[in-house]
């Protein structure tokens, strides 16, 4: 620059914020070569008129700089002013030269003269020496040259430092303001400082005093005090007296200036500051600066310079260690399959549904943790940096993909790596998932999980800005992802859950999760868990979405820090080509993953309601046969359950393996002309031959021997449907000899049943050392009926595998009645379940069973009400279910006298036909201290 060539003029500022202007009607002009301090007392408005010239866009006002009005072009001119905040700007764990060399390459200085200023300001402000040191191990003086140094290697025309000399020694301040008035002489800068001593001022060309937001005196520094007129004994007292007779008055809210607000016009460049150095390259210094940063942020090693880089290389794999060793300690054995003694499967699993899903629960929110912890406070702990560099032309998209590259990397990937190595080492997974094997699958979707939540963490951080607010909305976040994934779910506001559970990642975890281990293929589908190419892929693509949604939070969030614009302004800058690309992206990864999910629903849907196929697929089209093959459900191939008849000879007749048939698309349901054949799974047992031997004989799996020596005999079977069932059907056998069906274990007989005799088993109860089951037949008048039956046979321990132990009726109540024999009145479509007059005198136990014959369509919900003379003693809600038992074996106790008249009722809580169901119902007089087990 020229000298004396005017560099900046202000006119006429104001600066309003909260209700109060800070800086009123300043103007000064400031030239090239000149040392200007702004003095004052605490609360003037020194501070505030020093970062409006270097960003932060005034009330109204103008501020010219090289003859250019600043704000015209905000993000053309900042980059050419510099500006030392009070707050350190470097960070903390790089070295002094490392730190100075990566602000230089990111203000485009070439290698070779970028390390001659580094090596030059160090020696000018006595830092040689502390060249390899961290900055975060240097004083509060040394860090602030340090801070200066940064400042000064690009050489700015403008140079704008607050109080630069705080926490110096009285001889290094004079140090560094002598270095500042030689360089502004010497290189022609204009530097502005705001400072509290006085000590130095005498370095300063001129002086500025401020109070109560104007310009009060600007002159020499000897005759501040003759232009506010104050006196003292000494020069110091005069400056002292200065201070004390302008303090700030307390301000008051007050309506804005009546001045014509700054107009900003259009910025030359939207999106970020023009710089010479390509986004790409701004990407890799800073991934580059953010590893050294995390590599010098571990443990030092003794009497060296080294340091062990514990957060870089051990933290992520210890997380991950940790939490899956700590998964392994409170999981149960074979969390994730299922056990063998549930039904015929080949290999083992888990017992119960509600175990896997908290199994698979606690995964989910392991992976969400792991990614909101790495991440939450990141931006926060340096946004002083990321606002400095920002001025400077930073672009935020190339800061931000810095830090989720190196976190993803490290909490996204490495992490949940260690986390599914650790757990599947004593948590096998199924073989076999939806697209490979089950434990790949599963690391698929944890690390699919952290890396979005690592996402998540940084919108977190760039939203909070603060350490504390980022804390707040990190644990905001972890209650809704704890509360919202799906776990459970209260009836009444499911539609609004699973709207806003759409927004939590653990809710994609949990079914992606639930579809790789197979929880629909387990039991009734109550879940909606579809374990299908459609559904998973739809898992995958929505937490990409969520990643893409947060990052694009986090991006929105710096660029509305850009203070040198006004909000509407700021908005304004986001609609460039360049993010509405991004949002293009975003927006079709969103719309394929909901177009496959709720196909994917449909096709659950219907499967389950009318468990229909399409065993035409040559009229499909090609479109509607691949959303068939991604939509269709795809559990492994297994041994179903069989349906034998029992006979003294173990016969089994085993159901044919289903194939899959590509249904239509559920957008074009099945015509009559596309759809010939539609069939259900029905199964139909073998008449078994007359014997009189062994009453009953268990059921057998293909693949396990039998307990007896009998040969055994396999009719060829007569599959009906090549349609999977919707819900699994129940063990059957047949009864070859006759058989008393009792009201329990040691209780009189109700029924005997005919040879022949097809039977539903329910459960077991081992008695006496005698094992009674629990089944479901018709007595030889066609009747209904509940029960339980006796057998001896050797090979029970079979059978046993089939069914779960339940409660039997203890042998101290009494049977005294049942619907089939004592109850009248009997309609079932009409809501009537029966009426009987009571003939006990005390407590009775009304054990019920309603049940249906065709499972698979869910089932409307019912109210269950027992009335003893005319008033409802018992009121049940009957909950829909796609199963055929609707209630199984329900007590009920009601305390009756003889001669009661007992109403049981049964009304729909919405229209619909109750004429399929049957109901049978015993009744137990129970004395007193005797109890029935529920």
């Amino acid at each position: 620059m020229k000298p004396g060539q005017k560099i900046l003029e202000i006119k006429n500022l104001y600066v309003y914020k909260g209700g109060k202007t800070l800086v009123r009607d300043v103007s000064l002009t400031l030239n090239a070569g000149e040392f200007v301090a702004i003095v004052g007392p605490n609360g003037a408005g020194k501070t505030t008129l020093l970062y409006a010239i270097a960003g932060e866009i005034p009330y109204a006002g103008k501020i010219i700089f090289k003859g250019r009005e600043l704000y015209q072009a905000p993000e053309h001119w900042l980059p050419q002013i510099g500006l030392l905040p009070t707050e350190n700007v470097l960070h903390e764990t790089l070295r002094v030269r490392s730190a100075l060399w990566y602000v230089g390459r990111l203000r485009d200085l070439s290698d070779p003269d970028l390390r001659d200023k580094v090596f030059s300001l160090l020696e000018e402000f006595n830092l040689t020496h502390l060249a390899d040191e961290l900055i975060g191990t240097l004083s509060s003086g040394e860090r602030k040259r340090a801070n200066i140094c940064a400042e000064l290697l690009t050489e700015p025309p403008l140079l704008l430092l607050d109080e630069p000399t705080s926490d110096l020694d009285p001889d290094a301040e004079r140090q560094v303001m002598q270095s500042l008035r030689r360089r502004a002489k010497e290189k022609q800068q204009a530097i502005l400082i705001v400072s509290h001593t006085l000590n130095s001022l005498d370095c300063c060309h001129r002086v500025i005093f401020m109070g109560n937001s104007r310009i009060l005196a600007d002159a020499p520094p000897s005759t501040v005090p003759d232009v506010l007129h104050v006196s003292g004994e000494s020069e110091n007292e005069r400056w002292v007296n200065a201070f004390k007779e302008h303090e700030t008055e307390r301000r008051q809210r007050e309506p804005p200036p009546s001045k014509e607000r700054t107009d900003t016009g259009i910025a030359i460049q939207t999106g970020s500051a023009p710089s010479s150095v390509p986004v790409w390259r701004q990407f890799v210094l800073l991934l580059c600066r953010y590893i050294n940063a995390l590599w010098n942020d571990g443990c030092p090693i003794p009497r060296t310079r080294w340091i062990f880089p514990l957060r870089l290389l051990v933290l992520p794999p210890a997380i991950g260690v940790l939490a899956g060793f700590l998964l392994r300690l409170v999981l149960q054995a074979e969390s994730f399959i299922r056990t063998e003694q549930l039904d015929s499967y080949a290999y083992a699993r888990s017992l119960d549904i509600g175990d896997v899903r908290q199994a698979l629960f606690l995964v989910a929110l392991v992976a969400v943790l792991i990614g909101l912890t790495g991440s939450f406070r990141e931006i926060a702990n340096e946004i002083a940096i990321y606002r400095h560099e920002r001025l400077k032309g930073l672009h935020p998209g190339a800061y931000l993909l810095s830090k989720f590259v190196l976190l993803g990397l490290l909490f996204g990937v490495i992490a949940p790596l260690c986390l599914v190595w650790t757990l599947v080492t004593h948590q096998p997974f199924p073989t076999e998932g939806v697209f490979f094997s089950g434990s790949r699958e599963a690391l698929v979707t944890v690390v699919l999980t952290a890396l979005a939540t690592v996402g998540l963490g940084l919108a977190i951080s760039a939203v909070g800005s603060k350490r504390e607010y980022a804390t707040f909305l990190m644990g905001l976040a972890v209650i809704a992802h704890a509360l919202l994934s799906g776990l459970v779910s209260n009836r009444q506001w499911e539609d609004l859950i699973n709207l806003i559970s759409l927004g939590v990642a653990s809710r994609w975890t949990m079914e992606g999760l639930s579809t790789t281990v197979g929880v629909y293929c387990w039991a009734q589908p109550r879940f909606r868990d579809y374990h299908s190419l459609g559904h998973l892929t739809a898992v995958w693509l929505a937490l990409i979405t969520y990643l893409l949604a947060s990052l694009g939070i986090a991006y929105v969030a710096l660029r509305y820090k850009d203070t040198w614009f006004r909000p509407a302004q700021r908005l304004r800058s986001l609609l460039t080509q360049s993010h509405a690309f991004y949002l293009l992206v975003m927006l079709a990864v969103a719309v394929n993953s909901w177009y496959l999910y709720s196909t994917s629903l449909a096709y659950f849907d219907r499967r389950t309601h009318t468990d229909i196929r399409v065993r035409d697929s040559q009229r499909v089209t090609g479109l509607q046969r691949l959303i068939g093959v991604l939509s269709e459900a795809r559990c492994p191939e297994e041994a179903p359950l069989v349906s034998a008849s029992v006979t003294s000879k173990t016969t089994i007749t085993t159901l044919p393996r289903r194939n899959l048939v590509l249904p239509a698309s559920p957008a074009n349901p099945p015509s009559a002309s596309t759809m010939p054949e539609l069939t259900t799974a029905l199964t139909t047992p073998t008449p078994p031959p007359t014997q009189s031997l062994a009453p009953i004989a268990p059921l057998t799996r293909p693949d396990k021997p039998t307990a007896t020596t009998t040969p055994v005999s396999e009719p060829t079977p007569t599959p009906t449907s090549t349609a999977r069932p919707a819900v699994r059907p129940l063990p059957q056998g047949t009864i070859s000899s006759a058989t008393e069906l009792r009201y329990g274990p040691g209780h009189p007989a109700m029924a005997s049943l005919p040879p022949g005799t097809n039977f539903t088993l329910l459960g077991k109860a081992s008695l006496g050392g005698a094992l009674w089951l629990r089944v479901q037949a018709k007595d030889s008048a066609g009747a209904e009926r509940f029960g339980w039956i006796q057998t001896n046979s050797t090979e029970l321990e079979t059978l046993s595998e089939h069914t779960a132990e339940i409660p039997a009726p203890p042998d101290c109540s009494v049977p005294v009645a049942n619907t089939v024999d004592h109850f009248s009145d009997v309609d079932v479509g009409s809501g009537q379940l029966g009426t009987w007059q009571s003939n006990v005198n005390g407590n009775a136990v009304f054990v019920v069973s309603l049940f249906r014959p065709s499972p698979g369509a869910p089932s409307n919900p019912l109210t269950f009400q027992i009335r003893v003379d005319g008033a409802v003693q018992t009121c049940f809600d009957v909950p829909a279910s796609k199963g055929a038992l609707l209630m199984r074996d329900r007590i009920f106790e009601v305390r009756l006298k003889a001669g009661n008249r007992v109403e049981l009722s049964l009304a729909p809580k919405i229209s619909t036909d109750l004429s399929e169901l049957r109901v049978f119902t015993s009744v137990f007089a129970v004395p007193e201290g005797c109890e029935f087990n529920r």
